[in-house]
Parts: structure tokens; sequence; C-alpha cells
């Protein structure tokens, strides 16, 4: 699978490392993803990590201070959500997206430009009685 998922770091504006606050296992797997998403990804692209189940307070295995402490070490923003409940899904989607306009700006993507057609609109001459 880790393999696979090399290519689809290339090219990523943004990506989003997502744990189960429910179980450590996957939290302590982030770093690995982290390593994964710096080799692969461009230096400019927005991370940001977001513990999920949130909602299951009582099944709670990672506290949310060591998420914190985690993030502040590799500087990258840390969300917790819940997609039962839709708790802070927007937050963080919007999160994500205020990293790529800071760090974007209005700045074109010139790797994006390259390769596409660029159409313009041309006036037709008259109103014709047929079409060839």
């Amino acid at each position: 699978f880790r393999t696979i998922t090399s290519a689809y770091y290339r090219g990523a504006d943004g990506v989003i490392l997502v744990y189960d606050v429910t179980s450590m296992d996957s939290f302590k797997h982030v770093e690995d993803w982290l390593e994964q998403v710096n080799k692969y990804a461009s230096e400019d692209t927005a991370k940001l990590i977001v513990g999920n189940k949130a909602d299951l307070v009582e099944d709670k295995k990672v506290r949310s201070e060591e998420a914190l402490d985690f993030g502040k070490r590799f500087n990258i923003d840390v969300i917790e959500t819940s997609a039962k409940t839709a708790d802070n899904v927007d937050k963080a989607f919007n999160r994500l997206g205020e990293q790529l306009i800071e760090t974007r700006g209005d700045v074109p993507d010139k790797k994006r430009d390259t390769g596409r057609v660029k159409l313009k609109h041309v006036k037709t001459g008259g109103s014709r009685k047929c079409c060839k």
C-alpha cells in the first residue's frame, strides 16, 4: 500500500493525516505517514493532522495535549473532529484552505498551467442560414 501511495503525494497541494483518537496505534502511525509526505510531496505542501472520532470521549486513548504537542514539534496544526456528528469537519477543511492561501496567495501555480488548452471566444460572422 505504501508504494502505491507515494504517487499520490507528488503534486499534492495539501495533505490531511487522519488518526483515530480511540487508538494509540493509529496515532503512532501519523509520524510514519508524515515521513512519507515529507519524502514525496513538495516542501510547500500544506499539512493538517486530524484526530477523528472525537465524539467517543469515554473511549479516547490519545490525549488532546499529546496530539497538539506532536503538531507543534512538526509545526502542523491539529484539529479533533467527529465524522459522526460533523463536529469540526468544516473547520479542518477550512484550515487547510487557509494554509493554501497563506502559502500560495495569488501567485499562479505554474505547474498547473503546463499542458492546458486555452480557449478564446471567436466571433462568428453574422447569422448564417446553414451549417457546414
